[in-house]
């Protein structure tokens, strides 16, 4: 299906150049997932990950004191998407706290930026950064995927009545 000459829909994953800036009408139409720009990446997920924007969560890179503001892009048990307006070098070695929506509890968790990509943004420059969690404990790996599940338990739930 094309949408435009300069446009092509894979399933559920659309390729568009500057595709965030299009986030909100996808979003309009339940479109879960966003790439664009360069070539695809091939998947090598081990761990099923939901896609979030109300998961609470704040960053600190090793030998720094500040804490930096950033968004939840994704979240499994293997790792998160941290969306911020700073740029954070791959390799950098943080300190995470997420909170889940459904808990008051903070997760501390470690973790290191495995890749980066700048997003296009005619508002705001801002950073799309892969961290891999390093050595989850068993209660923290625990918690996140008792969230993963019930919010794709949600999704598929929602999904069914859609149709």
């Amino acid at each position: 299906e094309v949408l435009e000459s300069n446009c092509r829909v894979e399933g559920y994953r659309f390729l568009v150049p500057y595709a965030e800036a299009l986030e909100v009408m996808f979003n309009a139409f339940g479109i879960r997932e966003l790439s664009c720009g360069g070539s695809q990446k091939s998947e090598h997920r081990i761990h099923a990950r939901v896609l979030s924007e109300n998961i609470r969560v704040r960053c600190k890179v090793e030998g720094y004191d500040r804490w930096l503001k950033a968004v939840c892009g994704n979240l499994s048990t293997g790792g998160i998407l941290l969306i911020s307006e700073v740029s954070i070098p791959e390799g950098a070695v943080l300190s995470i706290e997420v909170g889940l929506p459904d808990s008051a509890s903070v997760i501390k968790l470690k973790g290191r930026v495995v890749w980066k990509q700048e997003m296009h943004s005619v508002i705001v420059q801002k950073f799309k950064h892969g961290v891999q969690f390093d050595a989850v404990r068993e209660k923290e790996r625990k918690m996140i995927q008792e969230y993963v599940d019930r919010s794709l338990e949600t999704e598929e739930e929602e999904g069914r009545q859609a149709s």
